[in-house]
């Protein structure tokens, strides 16, 4: 049985980090998931080439050879850093001889992964996210759920507390599938559900009580915002009964309004905690179960404060 992050279920989650030993992050939000859920960690690089011309076969054996030890050496001492032994998978560390993007989620396709873990772009020296190539690649393309590691993580010891789904458009139809992974994890994790409706237009010293009658914009957004979370709260609440109705009575959902003049201020304008996880959902646009990341949400993980899974539509 497939934990699939669309189905929770209590099998070991099967997480494939892409390894890079000078950005530690991505492993550390392995480890965060490991104190909510069993999992299954593997180590995954892609293999640096230094020639130019096509090598003899044996040649090429005995570079693969060396690079596949000299990565073995080092993600095994990170992985024992991090993780107790029975998270490891049975195949802890992985060299893919190829650059292009396709060849990690090949792998995780190889191995049944459940989600790819990628670290922000080394180039990115403050507490934020910029994605690499590889990442970037994958944020568009990607047929597994995608889990993106800001720069200087602080994560709670308690692992995930709450799970916040973050609506980038304010408007009522728009694929739903982001909301009901979210809602089904945070149900099984047994923890509250917080909706979130984002505007980075709206000035941030405008409160939101005195917002009609202001911008037209900004009422348009406030309205459409308190329609679209209503909406979504009530099919969150379904969506937990339907995946376990013994703990239905239990579950608890939050909605909120982020606005600011910009994405940094319309971000911070909420309060985050350590033990948050941050969902979205995949653009409108994406074709089959794939992830696409649209503009807007290319913005907001810019200044996500936590770690982010971006989920792939579940229809075609």
């Amino acid at each position: 049985m497939t934990f699939d992050l669309s189905h929770p279920s209590d099998r070991a989650l099967r997480i494939i980090v892409g390894w890079d030993k000078t950005s530690p992050e991505g492993l550390r939000f392995a480890a965060w998931l490991a104190r909510s859920l069993p999992v299954s960690v593997s180590l995954t690089a892609t293999a640096p080439r230094s020639w130019t011309k096509s090598l003899s076969r044996k040649k090429y054996e005995k570079w693969l050879s060396s690079e596949t030890d000299k990565l073995t050496a080092g993600s095994l001492a990170a992985l024992k850093e991090h993780l107790p032994r029975e998270s490891w998978a049975e195949e802890p560390c992985t060299l893919i001889d190829a650059q292009a993007p396709s060849a990690l989620a090949a792998e995780g396709r190889r191995v049944g992964a459940d989600i790819i873990i990628l670290n922000s772009s080394a180039t990115m020296k403050q507490a934020r996210f910029l994605a690499s190539s590889i990442a970037d690649e994958l944020m568009h393309s990607s047929p597994l759920p995608l889990g993106l590691a800001p720069k200087g993580l602080k994560l709670s010891k308690k692992g995930v507390t709450r799970v916040n789904f973050v609506f980038l458009r304010a408007e009522r139809d728009q694929d739903t599938s982001g909301l009901v992974c979210a809602a089904r994890l945070a149900a099984h994790l047994q923890v509250p559900l917080r909706l979130i409706s984002v505007l980075p237009e709206m000035p941030s010293d405008v409160e939101l009580d005195s917002v009609i009658g202001a911008a037209a914009e900004a009422t348009d957004w406030y309205e459409s915002s308190l329609s679209l979370l209503d909406l979504a709260r009530d099919q969150a609440f379904e969506i937990a009964a339907a995946a376990d109705p013994a703990t239905a009575a239990e579950f608890e959902v939050e909605t909120s309004l982020a606005n600011g003049k910009g994405w940094e201020k319309a971000v911070s304008s909420v309060k985050w905690k350590k033990g948050d996880l941050i969902c979205l959902g995949s653009h409108p646009t994406a074709q089959g179960r794939s992830v696409l990341v649209g503009s807007r949400a290319s913005e907001f993980l810019r200044y996500a404060p936590a770690p982010v899974v971006i989920f792939p539509r579940l229809d075609a």
